[in-house]
Order: structure tokens, then sequence, then C-alpha cells
């Protein structure tokens, strides 16, 4: 089987398999040994900035000279983008070989169970049986869907949680209130293990808080950092933060993303509670220097910016990044159908911060109509265009951009949008 095909084969389950109880997921986890489970493992949950406070940790803990692996999701371009060690994707060849390692021990399983993996189970079981072949020392768990029942929450010994911000997003699946999806990411919280949540809703702020204490858990709350605290330049952004053992210092990274300084200290409180005094400033700053995770507020090209940010939160603080940075703005924006596009567009049309938009698709069952969208942006008084596929949408974004004197052009809305405009622009010439 090759890459390729092993791919379109996972890509089509969702189709075709049922979603599992805990319990099922958790006696086939057993079944394989439970690999990687003995590994020092940060698990973290969180609305927005999952990915980000996720690999600010990974290079703190390669600067203190650890071996690390990497678990994310969802991916820009191919399936080995989840798994990582050291900063590596896995190979498309390690991928197939534990695939189906897997899978002949899931053939005798199913002799006395009726189980098959979901494909978020398979991308969890690979990496954790791969992650025991390369022998890192810590393992960080990004969850997909919330946390209490999220496939990653399989593992029962944590070295430390990590919640970043909440906010309303999967409500059918995770509750309509902050509160109650608080509740779910609180399910990642095991008894005595420490937790740094971000502490900014009240009502986040309490559940989290009480969560904590009934797990006995030591918590590190971690307010968010002011925007007038935070330095803006062409070189990136600069922050302070205040060490357990060191005193304030002054954080750097190489992006125009305000909301990364959050990200960045939720990692940096991990890391201390990891590393202790090991973590010294000057080492702290150089690996966030050296961080980079792409589609978040990453400038691909001159002028041309492209964003992650999918529900309303991420729009409102993709439109801070925005606002300080200034200047005549038109903006590129997809969204997939199950997200709240009517509000992310009534934020947009408010900000006042593009002078035009150009409306595009992204393929696929989740697209959005563009009638729909455009007859909501005309409704918020934008003026708005639309085209359906996204690569023309792009190209005649980066056109108007040059005739009409724009500064930059921001491409948002959509992770997938910004992972399909990211690989086009990788692949010219």
């Amino acid at each position: 089987m090759t890459f390729a095909e092993l791919s379109q084969y996972l890509y089509e389950l969702p189709r075709v398999t049922k979603k599992n109880t805990p319990e099922e997921s958790d006696a086939f986890y057993t079944f394989l040994g439970r690999p990687s489970e003995q590994r020092q493992i940060v698990h973290i949950a969180g609305t927005n900035g999952k990915g980000s406070t996720a690999v600010y940790l990974e290079s703190l803990l390669k600067a203190a000279g650890y071996r690390v692996g990497l678990f994310t999701s969802p991916h820009l371009i191919s399936m080995t983008e989840r798994m990582r060690v050291d900063g590596t994707d896995i190979s498309e060849e390690d991928f197939i070989e534990v695939y189906e390692a897997i899978a002949a021990t899931l053939k005798v399983y199913q002799k006395e169970h009726d189980y098959y993996p979901t494909f978020f189970e398979w991308m969890f079981f690979i990496a954790m049986l791969w992650y025991e072949k390369k022998g890192p020392q810590v393992v960080i768990l990004e969850t997909g869907l919330g946390g209490r029942l999220d496939t990653t929450n399989l593992v029962r010994e944590k070295a430390v949680t990590v919640i970043t911000k909440i906010a309303l997003d999967h409500t059918q699946y995770l509750g309509d209130t902050v509160d109650k999806i608080a509740v779910e990411k609180a399910g990642i919280m095991r008894p005595g293990t420490p937790v740094v949540f971000y502490a900014e809703d009240s009502l986040v702020t309490q559940t989290l808080w009480e969560w904590a204490k009934i797990m006995k858990s030591p918590a590190y709350l971690m307010p968010p950092v002011s925007c007038s605290d935070i330095t803006l330049s062409e070189a990136g952004i600069a922050f302070p933060y205040s060490f357990h053992f060191f005193g304030n210092a002054e954080m750097v990274l190489k992006t125009k993303a305000l909301y990364q300084a959050d990200n960045a200290s939720l990692a940096l409180k991990a890391g201390e509670i990891l590393l202790g005094k090991q973590l010294t400033k000057e080492m702290a700053k150089d690996a966030l220097q050296n961080a980079f995770w792409p589609c978040r507020m990453e400038e691909i090209l001159p002028g041309i910016v492209i964003d992650g940010g999918h529900n309303p939160d991420g729009i409102s603080a993709l439109l801070k990044s925005v606002e300080a940075s200034g200047g005549k703005n038109l903006l590129l924006f997809a969204v997939v159908n199950d997200k709240d596009y009517a509000s992310m567009l009534e934020l947009i049309a408010d900000s006042g911060l593009f002078a035009e938009i150009i409306l595009t698709a992204v393929p696929g069952p989740r697209k959005t109509e563009g009638k729909e969208l455009l007859t909501i942006a005309c409704e918020k008084g934008v003026q708005a265009s639309y085209i359906e596929d996204a690569g023309e949408a792009f190209a005649q974004a980066r056109k108007i951009k040059q005739e009409e004197h724009f500064d930059t052009l921001y491409v948002a809305g959509s992770l997938y949008l910004a992972g399909n405009i990211r690989n086009i622009v990788l692949h010219e010439g």
C-alpha cells in the first residue's frame, strides 16, 4: 500500500465508521500495550491557541536538551504533519509501517470485539506507537475536540495539563455556554497534576478553578497579556513575562500576532513546572524566537499574511493584530459551514479594517454556499465579491492588492483555506 492509497483510505473513514465510546477506545489502546504512556505527557486543551502553545513548549523543552514528541491537528497538507519528534515529521514509510503493525493487532482484537478505530483514533494510535519506537522523553498531546471525551484523554498519567483560551465553538458537541465547554476541557485534568490555564473570562476561570480544587491539582492562572504591554515591530512582538525563579524578562516572538503572547506565556509556565530553574531567561528567549507554527499570522510573501482564525474568537484576535499593524487592508475569506460565520463576518464588518473582501470556498462537504456568505457580507455593508475557486480568488486578490495599492492582503476564516493558500505559494515556480 502506498502512502497516497493509505491516506485516501483513512480520509474516507468518517463516512463508514461509528463513533466509539471512551471505554471501547481505551480497551483497544490497552490491547495495543498503551504505547508511550510511560513517558512524561503534557496534555493541552482549549478552543484557540492549542497548537501554538504546544509548539512554544516543544521549543522550550528542546532548548533544555529534551527529546520531544508532538501530536497536533488538523494538518495542512499531509497527515504526517500531525506527529513529529524533535521537530521532524513522521516519514511516509514509518507511517505505513506503524499503521500496518496496528492493523495486524486490530485483526486479532476483532476476533472477540466489534471495534474499529475512527480517523482520529488511528492518528493517535499511530503517533503513540511511533513515539514508542523513537523514544522522546516528553510527549505533548493536543486534543482534537473538547477534552473529557477526546481520544488523547485515554492517557492516564500526565506531567502537566494546559487549558488555553475557551470560547464558543463546536457548541453542538461541547455545550452552548462557555462554562459548559470549560467543564469538557477540564476533563483532561488528573488528580494532583499541575494545571495551567488561561484566566480571562470570569465564568470560565471560576469553573476551571473549582475543577482544579476537586482534583487537588496545583493551578496556575495566566491572565491575558495586556495589548499595552506588547511592543510591535518589524521583527515581531515583545512582551513581559515574570519567571518564578528569575523575575521579570522581555520575551520576543517572530510574529505580529498579538494573541501569541498569551499562548507563549502558557507555554512558559508549563515549561517552568517541568524544568524549574533549568529554564533560564536566556534559554527561554532563544527558544521562543526559534519557534515556528505556520498559518498563524504568517507573512508568506511581502504584504500577504495568512491566519488560521476560524471562529468568532479567533477572528477577534486576528482583528486586534490587524488594527495594531495599520495600513490599507484587503481580506480573502472562507469558512466551513459548521462555524458561526454570520458572527465572524459581523466582527469583520464592524471593525472597518478592510476596504474590500473577497469571499471564496473551502472544497469538500463542509463548504459554505457563496451566495449565503455574500448576502450576509452585503447586509453588513461590506464591499464584497465571491470567487468559488480559492486559487482563482487568491490570484484575483493579489492583482487587486497591486493595482489598488493595498498594504496587506490577509487570508483568514479557515485553517483549510490558509493551508491551501500556503501550499500554492510554496509551489510557485
